[in-house]
């Protein structure tokens, strides 16, 4: 009788080293497939599909992005996989209303969605920052001139704006569209909007 509890325990501590061998071997198995699963092209929510859902979450991001876009309050918000992958429309130019229509029109059959990205990568630009601060403007970078309460976006590029004015105007004034066909793009106080 004795020798019979003794082989039921053997037996019991066996299947529990087998069982803790095999952990870890079903975590890597399992953080790997995850991992592959979130770089899909289009796949702003990394469920590791492309669909509607997708669409809605790149809306959101650009509607409410201290809500939904990257490091946004809401559980749902969109990670940063999730804002690489969402760079579909082919052109490698970022997140933006236009990648959310490239779902659409892919799911509809009538479009290809890709990053766009090669190897070769473009040379880094800086962006232009533009303080605003009641009565008086001042720029960090190019691109961008003051005179008075009016600031003038003289060149395509990336242009942060923050802070207040009372009064006054930001203009943007390409002088050669033909040369410079590149895109405006100006980030308001978290927000992007594009011209």
């Amino acid at each position: 009788m004795r020798n019979n509890g003794l082989k039921k325990l053997l037996a019991g501590l066996s299947a529990a080293c087998l069982a803790a061998a095999a952990m870890p071997a079903v975590s890597y198995a399992a953080e790997t497939a995850d991992t592959a699963a979130k770089a899909v092209v289009g796949d702003s929510n990394c469920d590791g599909s492309v669909d509607m859902s997708d669409v809605v979450l790149i809306m959101q991001a650009m509607a409410n992005p201290n809500k939904f876009g990257l490091g946004g309050t809401d559980e749902h918000a969109i990670t940063e996989q999730g804002w690489k992958n969402a760079d579909c429309n082919g052109k490698a130019d970022g997140v933006s209303t236009d990648d959310a229509l490239a779902i659409q029109l892919y799911l509809l059959g009538k479009g290809e969605i890709g990053s766009g990205k090669t190897d070769e990568q473009p040379p880094a630009v800086e962006a232009t920052k533009i303080h605003l601060k009641n009565t008086s403007i001042t720029v960090e970078g190019e691109n961008a001139t003051v005179e008075g309460t009016k600031v003038t976006i003289t060149h395509s590029g990336e242009f942060y704006i923050d802070g207040t004015l009372d009064d006054g105007q930001i203009n943007v004034n390409i002088p050669d569209e033909k040369t410079d066909t590149e895109t405006v793009k100006i980030f308001l106080n978290g927000r992007k909007d594009r011209y």
